[in-house]
């Protein structure tokens, strides 16, 4: 266990408690990568950052619940935003149109820098759901959230040769898919 998932569980024994102040703390260095799982397998912006808020708010409600055996917290937090994704698309079932919008959080580029990025990320989200969830699902793990293998495996509850076998096949397909579309650099 890394240091960062020892003070992880620190506050979530305190959040447990009532400290939200811990909590906040939580949320703080888990938020980005939630999102990003979320933002990711959704259409747009607006449906990312919903279901992001919708995920924050049980783990608050459920947080007395929550047991430490031994698999990352962040693994219970993202088990809960697969689910709301599971839920979300089961409730639209209807296909829904791509966001419109780019929004770069982390740097301001030049518009055509970003113009081209937004295409890039709008094609590798269409790629990604042509894919089979559970290597869609591992792929965003690895490459989006920059998990290790371990912490995909404790995620997904699979084991990591598992997981291994889902990113090699997940990759090669989507390297198929991006290769139609003339992004095949991109995998």
């Amino acid at each position: 266990m890394n240091s960062k998932q020892i003070q992880i569980n620190a506050l979530v024994e305190q959040a447990q408690q009532g400290d939200q102040t811990a909590f906040g703390m939580i949320y703080d260095q888990l938020i980005d990568q939630i999102y990003r799982y979320i933002y990711f397998k959704t259409p747009s912006v607006e449906i990312a950052e919903d279901l992001t808020e919708d995920v924050f708010f049980k783990v608050w409600k459920n947080l007395k619940k929550y047991k430490n055996k031994g698999v990352p917290f962040s693994a219970w937090v993202f088990r809960i935003a697969h689910n709301e994704v599971v839920d979300f698309y089961r409730k639209n079932k209807e296909v829904l149109a791509l966001d419109d919008t780019w929004q770069d959080h982390k740097q301001e580029n030049a518009p055509q820098n970003l113009i081209e990025k937004q295409l890039i990320q709008k094609e590798v989200q269409i790629a990604l759901r042509g894919l089979p969830e559970n290597q869609a699902q591992a792929i965003i793990l690895k490459y989006i959230n920059d998990l290790s293998n371990q912490e995909i495996s404790k995620t997904m509850e699979k084991s990591e040769t598992a997981v291994r076998v889902l990113l090699s096949r997940g990759l090669n397909k989507l390297q198929t898919i991006l290769k139609g579309k003339g992004l095949e650099k991109l995998v």
